[in-house]
């Protein structure tokens, strides 16, 4: 999915993205906390398991094939007035070959997609680049480390929410697992800028009575949802 669609599919207009951010800087005037959000299409491409895929499945077809060896030789002969040894080899080879193409394109529609790659591979693929988006986005290096990142893969249909020393020593891990659970219901809707926006009050809640705001309180990170591209 490109940006241009998911901006699409999912509402994310110029003045959708503009409330987004208006609900992140509320949010943190309450708060020392740094709130980070982040959106993809996909955390991975998953080439490898969507080939692996059709490579198995052109096995499966190949395999399917030789009980009807006769019956296809027999199609060529035929086909042709004088039929070679080369001309079954070629049309197997040409059928599974197909068949592989076959089975690779519909592994790339999204809902068989989910099905190939392991749920396992999956969550582990929107860890990683949750982790290197908080890295490079400068969301750990904060003043009192208290920054939090709020990351939406879409494919995977999965949020994961990262938050920095500072946050993780006073609250509980528990509580940002509940928080991405019920944002990953709420993405489901048609409309989930009001999910997001929902969640970006409930964090500023949350981080607002552990990190109440100071007598200085600069915004040391950018407000707003951030759109990624897919894949690695």
């Amino acid at each position: 999915m490109r940006i241009e669609k998911l901006k699409k599919k999912y509402s994310f207009t110029d003045e959708n993205l503009k409330k987004i951010q208006e609900a992140v800087a509320n949010a943190e005037k309450n708060t020392d906390g740094e709130i980070a959000l982040a959106v993809t299409p996909s955390s991975n491409s998953y080439a490898f398991w969507e080939l692996l895929f059709a490579v198995v499945m052109g096995l499966i077809t190949s395999a399917c094939l030789i009980p009807f060896s006769s019956k296809i030789k027999s199609f060529l002969d035929w086909l042709y007035w004088d039929t070679n040894d080369y001309h079954f080899s070629f049309w197997l080879l040409f059928t599974v070959f197909i068949a592989i193409l076959i089975f690779y394109l519909l592994a790339n529609i999204p809902f068989i997609d989910r099905l190939i790659v392991p749920k396992k591979v999956r969550n582990r693929s929107v860890y990683n680049k949750a982790i290197r988006i908080f890295v490079h986005s400068g969301v750990y290096k904060t003043k009192s480390n208290t920054g939090i990142l709020l990351f939406f893969s879409i494919f995977e249909r999965k949020i994961q929410i990262i938050a920095d020393d500072g946050i993780a020593s006073k609250i509980p891990h528990e509580t940002w697992k509940n928080l991405a659970n019920s944002l990953a219901e709420g993405f489901k809707s048609k409309n989930p800028t009001e999910t997001i926006i929902k969640a970006v009050e409930e964090c500023g809640e949350i981080l607002a009575k552990e990190f109440p705001c100071q007598k200085e309180n600069p915004n040391e990170l950018p407000d707003g949802l951030v759109i990624l591209g897919g894949g690695e």
